[in-house]
């Protein structure tokens, strides 16, 4: 018996585990403050003789049978019965469903989908310091709340794709002549890309054990 009791809790807490995991998963992502987002339902052959019905956390947001709307507006949903989300909040995040029935009462179409909401990655902002002792230049992808995003660098307009830290060194052997950098802060819902800057080899002057470094910086976007 105590064995049964015991593979009983074991079996419950891995069906806990389960469902747990699943809850997190979504299948779409915005961004608070986005202005619109189209839930991707689609049914080509949706007539006004249709019940179309919309919940979002199981509250009904739209509601239309026999062509008249009770519950939102008309312009909510598109011709093929795709929801139309403006002005999106935090509150925004959860499940929606989307139901076609015919007007026997039948199911035509169902779709289930899980938002999620993130918060807008902000413009980043290009910095470098001077790195004496390597004789290089560390240039730093500078973002409000940088945890969680996916950094990216290009370095005259190609993509360093073995560089995925808001931080980038350069060796003054590498910069021969002059450079144009970018970096890309980014999330699932959202990126943005800072200003150009351009890194001008000017000289370096050796006086006794430390390297001086003469960097002009533009941050001008063509």
């Amino acid at each position: 018996m105590a064995c049964f009791a015991a593979s009983l809790g074991v079996i419950f807490l891995l069906g806990f585990i389960d469902i747990s995991a699943t809850k997190d998963i979504c299948e779409l992502y915005a961004a608070v403050g986005q202005q619109s987002l189209t839930l991707p339902f689609v049914y080509e052959r949706l007539v006004n003789s249709h019940l179309v019905k919309w919940t979002h956390n199981s509250t009904l947001i739209f509601y239309r049978e026999q062509g008249k709307v009770s519950v939102g507006k008309p312009q909510d949903i598109s011709a093929t019965g795709s929801l139309f989300l403006k002005n999106l909040l935090f509150s925004s995040a959860g499940t929606y469903q989307a139901e076609v029935l015919y007007p026997n009462g039948t199911l035509a179409k169902m779709w289930t989908g899980r938002l999620c909401m993130m918060d807008k990655v902000s413009k980043p902002r290009l910095s470098y310091v001077c790195d004496f002792k390597f004789n290089a230049v560390n240039l730093n992808c500078d973002v409000v709340r940088p945890q969680g995003l996916v950094f990216s660098w290009t370095l005259d307009g190609k993509t360093l794709t073995s560089e995925t830290r808001p931080t980038l060194s350069i060796s003054l052997t590498q910069l021969k002549g002059e450079g144009s950098f970018m970096c890309t802060a980014a999330n699932k819902a959202s990126k943005e890309i800072s200003d150009i800057v351009r890194l001008y080899h000017s000289f370096c002057i050796v006086a006794g054990h430390i390297v001086l470094l003469a960097v002009v910086l533009s941050q001008n976007i063509m």
